[in-house]
């Protein structure tokens, strides 16, 4: 998020990848106290409401690599994966106004599914087809043969390298 505000590069100083993912976080800044009340301010980033304007500016021949996910299982998803879409809400005002403005509004299941689908994903193609340096790939995050062969195709990376992981479950497998 600094690189953005500060118009430098989205991931300069961030080490020798080739390859980032849109990978959001959220956080209290305990160096500025908007509020003037003692509470820390809250903030967020998501490279995907907040970055896209960096990439075209910095990356311009960048790859777009975009895996939607099915809109009821990404909601049943992010709601079971650290209440994320609560810590949304609370930290980012459920992306609403560009997730710039925070409101006491709890964000329904309908709106988060209005939000991916109308905003968060046709934002991103939209974006990807109003700037023509940029390449946009897309393919359905759920079928993971369709998508190996795509990445494959386009990396050389083998099919077989692409594969689902669930980490929490992965960690419940280890607790017991």
């Amino acid at each position: 998020l600094e690189n953005v505000v500060n118009d430098r590069p989205m991931v300069e100083g961030c080490g020798r990848f080739a390859v980032y993912t849109d990978a959001g976080y959220m956080w209290k800044d305990d160096d500025d106290d908007d509020n003037h009340n003692g509470d820390k301010q809250k903030k967020c980033f998501y490279p995907g409401v907040h970055g896209l304007e960096n990439i075209a500016k910095y990356y311009p021949r960048a790859t777009l690599l975009h895996l939607p996910r099915n809109t009821t299982e990404w909601i049943q998803s992010s709601r079971n994966h650290h209440r994320i879409l609560d810590r949304y809400d609370d930290y980012c005002g459920g992306f609403r106004n560009g997730g710039n403005i925070r409101t006491n509004q709890t964000t329904t299941d309908k709106m988060w599914a209005d939000w991916y689908e109308k905003q968060y994903t046709a934002r991103i193609r939209e974006f990807a087809r109003s700037h023509p340096p940029l390449t946009y790939v897309e393919s359905p995050l759920e079928d993971f043969e369709a998508t190996g062969k795509l990445l494959e195709e386009l990396t050389g990376i083998p099919a077989s390298c692409y594969r689902r992981h669930h980490a929490t479950k992965e960690k419940k497998k280890v607790a017991l």
